[in-house]
């Protein structure tokens, strides 16, 4: 299997996208390396975001490096989930939270917008 894992793009015309590369190491902790135009406003929380994510797979000793262009947290996480995947050999899948106010919204459906205690009376 790779030590390093690489998901995503990087160019300059690759908007909302992020480059996550993922290398396992045997020591020295959670290393992450941020480039972002946005660092300054959303830095820490991009890391924090990151740190849960290797947390969730176990993952004590890695160097990771993002090259950000503006990526949703969604993006990021599935870029890093699939480096990860690349390197580590796991059946897990990383959900990020719901934020507590959108659990009880309706659901969009193809058609409209149907609540979700309608979907059994109401399949279509």
């Amino acid at each position: 299997m790779n030590h390093i894992g690489i998901a995503g793009n990087c160019s300059k015309d690759d908007r909302s996208d992020c480059q996550v590369i993922f290398e396992l190491v045997p020591d020295g902790g959670i290393q992450i390396e941020l480039q972002s135009k946005v660092k300054a406003l959303y830095g820490q929380t991009i890391i924090a975001d990151c740190q849960q994510i290797l947390a969730f797979f176990g993952i004590t000793h890695a160097k990771v490096t993002i090259n950000d262009n503006g990526a949703l947290p969604f993006v990021l996480a599935a870029r890093l989930e699939a480096a990860i995947k690349q390197v580590v050999q796991t059946d897990k899948q990383f959900m990020p939270a719901l934020k507590s106010s959108n659990q009880n919204q309706p659901h969009a459906i193809a058609g409209g917008v149907v609540d979700s205690t309608c979907l059994a009376t109401h399949p279509n």
